[in-house]
C-alpha cells in the first residue's frame, strides 16, 4: 500500500509540476504581449512627441525668420537715412569731407603697413 501512495503521490507531484509549467507558460506568453503592447504605445506616443516638436519648432522659426526680416528692414532704413544725412553734410561743407576721407585714408594706410 506505501508504494501505491508514492505512486500516487508521484503522480500528482508529475500533474501539479505540469500544471504550474503550463500556467507559467502562460504568463510568460501573456507578458510578452504585455510588454510587445507597451513597445508599440511608446512608439506611437514617441513619434507623437517628435511631431509636436516640430511643429512647434516650425512655429518658432517662422517667427524668428519674421523678426529678422522686420530688423533687417528697419536696419536698411537706417542705413539709407545715415546716407542721407552724410550726402547733406558733404553737401554742407565739400572740402571738410574732403580733408576727412584723405586723412582716414591716410590712417588706413599706415596701418596696413605695420
Amino acid at each position: 500500500m506505501a508504494v501505491a501512495n508514492k505512486s500516487t503521490q508521484t503522480s500528482a507531484n508529475t500533474k501539479t509540476a505540469n500544471t504550474s509549467d503550463a500556467a507559467i507558460n502562460e504568463q510568460i506568453d501573456q507578458l510578452r504581449e504585455d510588454i510587445a503592447g507597451i513597445s508599440k504605445l511608446l512608439a506611437k506616443r514617441g513619434s507623437e512627441d517628435v511631431i509636436r516638436f516640430q511643429d512647434r519648432t516650425k512655429a518658432n522659426l517662422q517667427a524668428v525668420a519674421e523678426k529678422a526680416t522686420d530688423v533687417l528692414g528697419e536696419a536698411n532704413k537706417e542705413v539709407g537715412r545715415a546716407e542721407a544725412r552724410m550726402m547733406l553734410e558733404i553737401r554742407k561743407k565739400p572740402l571738410a569731407a574732403v580733408g576727412i576721407a584723405a586723412g582716414v585714408g591716410l590712417l588706413i594706410g599706415l596701418m596696413s603697413r605695420k
